[in-house]
């Protein structure tokens, strides 16, 4: 095993921006604990670093951070004044930018659970999407005219998060899958009279591009709006009805396993509610036929396809024992199960372990081996991407070379990982490879003991 390098040789390579924040440190007169905690997140993130060096005046809050917190507002957003979308972006993204830090420290310095860091990367998220949506709806809805309900209220489009974000376990650096719809159809009196269907796919793809267009301060997230009713030949935004008809005619079988993580994030109380009512029949029934266990075997198939690729060998999603095996091995205990169990009517994984668990569906050395793989794995996957803000999930290519990555983290574990991964005749099952790593390898400055990985299971239930 290659000797862990130090401080000084791991930080080399940006070592003006350190020296950048190290000035700025002792402006401040910053004790030596302080340094040396910022020190750790410099060599972890160079993503951060970069960001502390542009605005060193956010390193002030992080010695006395202890919990994370979302401003109440990102910025003041009001209908009184013309809307300046490039300054919407400018405030986005670096509000972005400031938030991805706290949440990178309080994972490195602070060694608090993945499944938190999971939800706060997920809140944040959800509080970017909902300003950039209500910016563009005062935007177009001053030049077109505001839809309104049958009761005169304005009527919103509603958001459906998809995947990890629609299950709260958002990664550092992830696409964000989203569907759209709004309540019913009529026209608009304003300039053009657009009809609003018309409006709400204007909307959609405003918003889109407020939240993925690259500028100079980066992006907030890739949008991916192809999990939509008829994919990329389809409008991008459709009324409930029309959503409605389609699932029940024409819902096909991984849309159901999708729809497993649906959450509605905006939208009246009233639209949301209806949403959750008409869905949850189309993902959750008491009865199946043959169809659900032939997509179910498809689905899985196509997963052990993918993870049997060379190229894959070293992906920590889609490679044998990885996070998404993990994520099939659950829902498909959702899909199956989930008509008569609601419990398992979640969209958060953790949740769905406690219920497999607690209602005897899996043994519960099963299902802790399965948990602490999973968190193992999602904060290796966190640590890969806040390494420089990116979307990947292959280890790296040169386990020789000293590298920061991980914080010391992946320097212990890489060359066993790399083993297993590359090992196809090896006894254990891939799962549990992953898993004795947990056990068998140091885990350096990241702090965390291997049951430590996760947050308790009695307080999960009772996260907000």
């Amino acid at each position: 095993m290659n000797a862990i390098p130090d401080n000084q040789t791991l930080l080399a390579e940006n070592r003006v921006q350190w020296q950048g924040v190290v000035d700025y440190l002792e402006s401040k007169q910053a004790g030596a604990g302080v340094i040396e905690n910022i020190e750790r997140l410099a060599i972890a993130s160079p993503y951060a670093l970069q960001q502390l060096h542009r605005h060193p005046e956010w390193i002030d809050a992080l010695p006395r951070l202890e919990k994370f917190l979302l401003d109440a507002e990102i910025m003041d957003v009001d209908a009184k004044e013309k809307i300046d979308l490039q300054h919407v972006k400018k405030q986005l993204r670096l509000y972005r930018h400031q938030k991805m830090v706290e949440i990178i420290y309080l994972d490195v310095v602070g060694a608090i659970p993945v499944e938190m860091i999971l939800r706060h990367l997920s809140d944040l998220a959800d509080q970017l999407i909902r300003t950039a949506l209500k910016a563009c709806q005062l935007q177009l809805s001053a030049k077109h005219g505001q839809p309104l309900e049958s009761n005169g209220d304005a009527m919103e489009l509603n958001i459906i998060a998809m995947g990890k974000l629609g299950g709260r376990e958002l990664n550092f650096s992830s696409d964000i899958d989203l569907i759209c719809c709004y309540d019913s159809d009529g026209e608009l009196s304003g300039y053009g009279q657009l009809s609003y269907q018309e409006y709400f796919n204007r909307l959609v793809r405003l918003t889109s591009q407020v939240l993925s267009e690259a500028t100079a301060e980066g992006f907030v997230y890739r949008v991916d709006l192809r999990l939509r009713p008829w994919g990329e030949s389809g409008p991008v935004a459709l009324s409930h009805s029309a959503l409605e008809h389609y699932y029940q005619l024409h819902g096909r079988e991984w849309e159901q396993y999708a729809m497993v993580k649906a959450r509605v994030l905006t939208g009246s109380e009233d639209s949301r509610k209806y949403l959750v009512s008409m869905l949850k029949p189309f993902v959750y029934r008491r009865y199946h036929d043959y169809r659900v266990f032939d997509g179910l075997a498809g689905l899985k198939q196509k997963i052990d396809s993918q993870a049997k690729s060379g190229k894959m060998r070293v992906n920590i999603k889609v490679g044998q024992g990885g996070i998404r095996e993990i994520e099939f091995f659950v829902q498909a205990f959702q899909i199956l199960k989930g008509g008569r169990n609601h419990q398992l009517q979640k969209t958060g994984i953790f949740a769905c372990f406690d219920a497999l668990e607690q209602d005897e569906i899996v043994d519960s050395e099963t299902i802790q081996k399965l948990r602490e793989a999973y968190c193992f794995l999602r904060l290796l996957e966190n640590r890969i991407q806040m390494y420089n803000d990116q979307q990947t999930h292959d280890l790296p290519n040169n386990p020789g070379k000293p590298h920061r990555l991980l914080d010391r983290f992946l320097t212990a574990v890489l060359p066993t990982l790399r083993t297993i991964a590359e090992s196809g005749s090896a006894s254990l099952n891939p799962i549990s490879k992953k898993r004795s790593l947990l056990t068998s390898c140091s885990i350096g400055s990241c702090n965390r003991k291997p049951g430590a990985l996760c947050r308790p299971r009695q307080s999960s239930a009772s996260a907000p």
